[in-house]
Formats: C-alpha cells, sequence, structure tokens
C-alpha cells in the first residue's frame, strides 16, 4: 500500500512519542501547580535571590536553572508562568529523548511508551511543594547525552549537552565513566581518552569556575552530610523513605542477576549509576526521589530489555541482530 512502509512507520513511532511526550509534561506541570499552589507566590522571591547571588550552596551555583528564566522574565513575562513554560519544555525533550532511546533498545513497539509512562508518574509521585528547578533540565541533559552517545553522534554535539549540563547541575558529571566505558568499546583508545579528557577539563572547569564566581563561602542548604539523615528516614518513613530505590538499587539489581542478557550501553552505565547512588546517600536527601529520575532512563530500559531483544549490543549476543533499530 505504501511504497516506503518502513519509513513511515518510523514517523508514525516518533510522531507518537512527540505527542504522548507532551501530554506528559503538561500533565506533570498541573500536577506540579496542584501540589506546590501554596508556595507559587513565593517564586518571585525565589528567583531574585538566585538571580541577586544570595541563594545557599549548592542552588546559586545551578546557574542556567535560573538565568535562561531570569531573561525571559527581565522582558516583562510573569515568573511563575515563566518557569512553568521552562520546565514544560525541559520534562518535553526529556520525555522525547527517552522514548528515542527505549526505541532504540528494545524489540516492542510498546517500549517508549510504557517508558515514557513510567517515568512520568515516577516523576509525578516524586512532586513536592518547593522549588528545585535544575531537575527537570537535568534529566533532559542526561536524555539527549545517553542518546547522543548510543547514536555515535558527532562529538561537539556531545560536548555542547555536557557543557549545558554542567551549568545547570553538577550531577551532569557522573555522565563521565558511562561515556568512556561505552566509548572504548566502539572507538579507539586514544580517541576515547582525548574525549574523556575533555570532557572532564571542561566539567571541573565549570565546577570550580563557578564556585569561583559566585563564591564558595556560604552555607549549605541542609548542610552538606545527609547519610544519618537519609538512614533514619529510611526506616521512620519506608513508605517515602524506599521511593528512591524503584528507580536505582531494584533494577541494578535485576540487571546484575540476568547480566549476560543486558544490552551493553546499560552495562557501561551501572558503574556511574553506583557513583550516582552513593554520591546522592552521602549528600542529598531520599525523601526528594525525583533527583534518582535520571538513572531510570536506562536502568529501567535495561529491565525491559532483558525481556525482549535488544538493537544495540549485538556484539554480546549468541546471534547478532542490526546495532541499530531499522528505520
Amino acid at each position: 500500500m505504501f511504497k516506503y512502509p518502513l519509513c513511515k512507520k518510523a514517523t508514525n513511532d516518533i510522531l507518537m512519542i512527540v505527542f504522548l511526550a507532551t501530554v506528559c509534561a503538561i500533565g506533570l506541570n498541573i500536577v506540579f501547580v496542584h501540589v506546590a499552589a501554596d508556595v507559587l507566590p513565593e517564586l518571585a522571591v525565589w528567583q531574585y535571590v538566585q538571580a541577586a547571588n544570595l541563594a545557599l550552596s549548592p542552588l546559586q551555583f545551578r546557574w542556567l536553572s535560573y538565568f535562561l528564566p531570569e531573561i525571559i522574565i527581565s522582558s516583562g513575562v510573569d515568573v511563575v508562568t515563566t518557569h512553568l513554560l521552562f520546565r514544560t519544555v525541559y520534562l518535553g525533550i526529556a520525555l522525547f529523548f527517552i522514548g528515542l532511546i527505549a526505541r532504540r533498545l528494545i524489540d516492542n513497539d510498546m517500549a517508549p511508551i510504557v517508558m515514557i509512562c513510567a517515568i512520568s508518574f515516577y516523576y509525578a509521585v516524586s512532586t513536592q511543594a518547593h522549588f528545585q528547578f535544575s531537575e527537570e533540565p537535568n534529566i533532559m541533559i542526561y536524555s539527549i547525552f545517553i542518546w547522543l552517545v548510543i547514536s555515535n553522534a558527532n562529538f561537539l554535539f556531545i560536548l555542547s549537552c555536557f557543557v549545558f549540563g554542567a551549568l545547570t547541575k553538577d550531577t551532569v558529571g557522573f555522565l563521565i565513566p558511562f561515556y568512556l566505558i561505552y566509548c572504548l568499546r566502539f572507538n579507539s583508545f586514544k580517541y576515547s581518552i582525548l574525549t574523556t579528557s575533555i570532557l572532564s577539563s571542561v566539567f571541573l572547569a565549570i565546577y570550580i569556575g563557578l564556585r569561583w564566581y559566585f563564591g564558595i563561602d556560604r552555607e549549605y542548604l541542609g548542610g552538606l552530610w545527609q547519610y544519618s539523615e537519609n538512614l533514619r528516614y529510611i526506616f521512620d518513613r519506608p513508605d517515602k523513605g524506599m521511593m528512591w530505590t524503584l528507580a536505582s538499587i531494584l533494577p541494578l539489581f535485576f540487571i546484575a542477576i540476568n547480566w549476560d542478557r543486558v544490552p551493553f550501553v546499560v552495562k557501561s552505565f551501572v558503574p556511574s549509576a553506583v557513583l550516582f547512588i552513593v554520591g546522592h546517600l552521602l549528600i542529598s536527601r531520599v525523601e526528594e526521589f525525583r533527583t534518582y529520575t535520571p538513572l531510570a532512563i536506562l536502568l529501567w530500559s535495561g529491565v525491559l530489555a532483558i525481556k525482549y531483544n535488544v538493537y544495540i549490543n549485538s556484539a554480546d549476543t549468541a546471534t547478532p541482530k542490526s546495532e541499530y533499530r531499522a528505520e
């Protein structure tokens, strides 16, 4: 009936992902507005504190999370409207690339739908009545970075994505081990070490530069070390205190016991996931389990890929399939 049925199917798949990502991003903002209704009037003060270099650490160093909205706000647009717009765009783009990653990794047409809906549901449940506008762009950066890496994109695109992430939230640094391990598998040793060194140098330059520019001598929000508080919270409130494990420990355990059936891209992400978890247990709060959402992008995809055939990592399978999904 159609001259190019595969192209038409690919187009329909992409349109479906765009539609679902948009709907879910809007829905997540509706949830946020409902949950944070009592504190939204305070958003103007929050924005002023960030823009005036009066915020606590580490919020002050998450520069792009408030600088980009400030550009729009300075033109006369309402503060709440601006942040909700940025939040919707960030989440929409993140969910779009999450759908693309699932479509690439998993031999099942429902995989993008399952991943987009599952991560949206998890993020909706994690919504709290306070401001943390670096989290949505952070999820976006993780999804774009992973997509660029598995698509063998030009390193300049990967570097640009990484720079944006480093200027938004320093957890982007956990992506460096993932990049190195994956790159070593499919590129030369020299190229892998060189590009990883560039990413590491850029990360350190931005990390140190932001603290030098804004001033590191400021109070850390809630205190730096949170491991004792996290341990107490896990036992006192297991209903909320264990939610972070859904995006981290539990899929990691399932991946570990099915290691031979896991796509290489997911295996290469495991060291980054472990470092991410340890770091967050030490200096972040498990009650804010939305911060673990970036891990679900590949860990949940890995869980689904164990059940279904995979397109990437053909070298690890006894009967290799195509390295990439047919378009």
